[in-house]
């Protein structure tokens, strides 16, 4: 979620608002928080009053003050407890004309769904290989700040 230098609180909607209960969502079903987002909200988009408990309470289990507006430290940490539940695994052959292989090239996954392009994770190719010969490169999530 990337706020854009405006916060998320009780009343807004939109496709923001719609990232924030996918994310919470996912934190529910991991186990890692006990709130539910009310259907008609999530239908609507709506930052409403089950959105607003879920937040306030995942506020202040990671220590922050529970004003049950998202704003960029509150997304930040959404952020790193969504990006730890999804690890990106690359596979596949990396091959340049002049060379057999090709190590050392850093890959990027990019979110261009909404707004400015997002990184989530970035790694680089080594020369390790799989059983198929394909480099094989384990993804580790940076923040999305």
């Amino acid at each position: 979620m990337k706020l854009q230098g405006r916060n998320l609180s009780e009343g807004m909607h939109g496709e923001d608002v719609a990232l924030l209960h996918t994310e919470l969502a996912q934190l529910c079903e991991a186990g890692l928080l006990d709130a539910e987002v009310g259907s008609d909200e999530v239908a609507e988009q709506l930052f409403g009053a089950t959105t607003h408990e879920a937040v306030m309470l995942f506020q202040d289990q990671h220590g922050l003050e529970p004003t049950r507006v998202v704003e960029e430290e509150t997304a930040r940490r959404i952020n790193e407890e969504v990006d730890a539940l999804q690890p990106y695994v690359v596979e596949g052959r990396v091959v340049s004309r002049p060379k057999a292989g090709v190590g050392g090239l850093r890959v990027e996954i990019v979110d261009t769904n909404v707004g400015d392009d997002v990184r989530l994770a970035e790694a680089t190719i080594d020369e390790r290989r799989n059983k198929y010969g394909n480099h094989q490169t384990l993804l580790h999530h940076r923040p999305r700040m």
